[in-house]
């Protein structure tokens, strides 16, 4: 089973449409996360069970646009300045 990268809830979806919950785990992947991965299982597993997993770096966000024609932002640091 390969880990999609395309049809993760941040790449298709605004951050309006994050579920309604106390808490959620929030995950980055880049071209370095994506290859562990594809070899460790408990690390595909993490991966694919955040809430949330946003793309690090451009490689991700190439490879959203070349497979599929998906335009994925990166988010910018400022979300991050307002998470407690």
């Amino acid at each position: 089973m390969s880990l999609n990268i395309i049809e993760t809830r941040t790449s298709i979806a605004p951050l309006d449409n994050l579920p309604a919950k106390s808490k959620l785990l929030v995950n980055t992947i880049n071209q370095y996360s994506y290859c562990i991965s594809e070899e460790d299982s408990a690390f595909k597993k993490a991966l694919l069970e955040s809430d949330v997993l946003l793309p690090d770096g451009v490689a991700i966000v190439l490879a959203s646009k070349w497979l599929n024609g998906i335009t994925v932002r990166k988010l910018p640091v400022q979300i991050f300045m307002n998470i407690n």
